[in-house]
């Protein structure tokens, strides 16, 4: 696909926004493995992945005796000195804490989808999942070389600056707490 080329081919940067990526993180989902290992192989030095915490971090059933999260998937493959996953909750956080997952989607997702690969900006409504990428290309706006991909650039580090820093702790999977988001 367009995505794991970009992935690969990138030198500069690459930043991902979405709601989720993919269910899978295994052979279940061959573009979605595809698409994971296509991000662990990326040269770009400067590497950030953006999605809906909630989503994020709901488990999902790969067999019966497993279940990944899309922010550990991600998490596996991202390099781990050029890159970082941020996780984006959109609800107060008094409803982030008593609504369990998933009915806190109910609530409210983050669902910007766009990426960003050098100074190429592709902006689309699907999510890095399966079940976008065949047939999708009605959803797909490319631009390159342009003041805009530097504006969806400026605003995708300002999200990063009001999410949670995702990093798995020994014995523990809960996102740190980068910084409390300012409330507007």
């Amino acid at each position: 696909t367009t995505v794991c080329e970009q992935l690969r081919s990138a030198r500069k940067r690459v930043y991902l926004a979405s709601l989720y990526i993919g269910p899978a993180a295994n052979q279940v989902s061959v573009k979605e493995h595809d698409l994971l290992n296509a991000l662990a192989s990326t040269q770009a030095p400067d590497v950030k992945i953006l999605l809906d915490q909630n989503r994020a971090l709901r488990p999902v059933p790969m067999n019966d005796s497993i279940a990944i999260t899309s922010a550990e998937a991600c998490h596996q493959v991202i390099p781990k000195t050029t890159g970082n996953l941020y996780l984006l909750s959109v609800l107060p956080q008094i409803l982030q804490s008593i609504l369990p997952n998933p009915h806190n989607e109910v609530a409210g997702v983050f669902h910007i989808k766009f990426c960003i690969f050098d100074n190429m900006l592709l902006m689309t409504g699907a999510n890095l999942s399966e079940e976008y990428f065949d047939n999708r290309t009605d959803r797909y706006l490319c631009i390159r070389d342009n003041p805009l991909v530097e504006c969806f650039a400026d605003m995708f580090l300002a999200l990063c600056d009001h999410s949670t820093l995702y990093k798995i702790k020994k014995d523990d999977t809960t996102p740190a707490r980068r910084r409390q988001p300012t409330s507007r």
